[in-house]
């Protein structure tokens, strides 16, 4: 099940933070509309995906039997492999794809922030070492441990501060001091 924005900060806990008042008219959709932009900024600042979401990368292969790198991380499962002969150029129809059955594990590599994909069994398709495969990924960070509190907390005032002022954003103190412990540098 894809995550949502609301399923990391409900609307009623986050109407109980910013103290909303259920008499102005639209008031749910507003705090929705600020529970999503607190998100989003929060993705932006810290290079993590809160919501899940499918996005593609283009990599080349480093050698038949090398795994292949993907420049992100927190990656859920491959949806799609396609690849493209050096004489295509990333046109509309790819050469052809790898199924994603036949991919070996996935690991994320933590000190340099990227995932490593193995090859299927019988290696990468031959002359692709100067050629792109494009992987289709689906990815997302759960906000299930302890300390992902931090990130939550500075969701709830980023959503105060969409709410309460949505035509200008500054950002703060507390919600900078939360936001830094997690601002990825790959």
């Amino acid at each position: 099940m894809a995550t949502q924005a609301i399923e990391i900060l409900s609307v009623d806990a986050a109407k109980m933070h910013i103290e909303a008042d259920d008499g102005i008219p639209n008031v749910d959709a507003k705090v929705t509309q600020a529970i999503k932009s607190a998100v989003a900024h929060m993705e932006k600042e810290t290079g993590y995906p809160l919501i899940e979401r499918e996005e593609e990368f283009d990599v080349y292969p480093r050698g038949k039997s090398l795994p292949a790198v993907l420049p992100c991380r927190f990656v859920i499962n491959v949806v799609a492999v396609e690849y493209w002969q050096q004489s295509q150029q990333l046109r509309d129809e790819p050469s052809g794809t790898i199924p994603v059955d036949d991919l070996g594990r996935r690991k994320e590599n933590p000190y340099r922030g990227d995932t490593l994909v193995w090859q299927p069994e019988d290696g990468w398709p031959d002359r692709l070492y100067s050629s792109p495969i494009r992987f289709r990924v689906t990815r997302s960070y759960e906000l299930t441990r302890p300390k992902d509190e931090h990130l939550r907390q500075a969701i709830i005032l980023l959503t105060r501060h969409f709410y309460d002022q949505p035509e200008r954003f500054e950002s703060d103190f507390a919600v900078n001091s939360l936001v830094n412990a997690w601002k990825w540098t790959a």
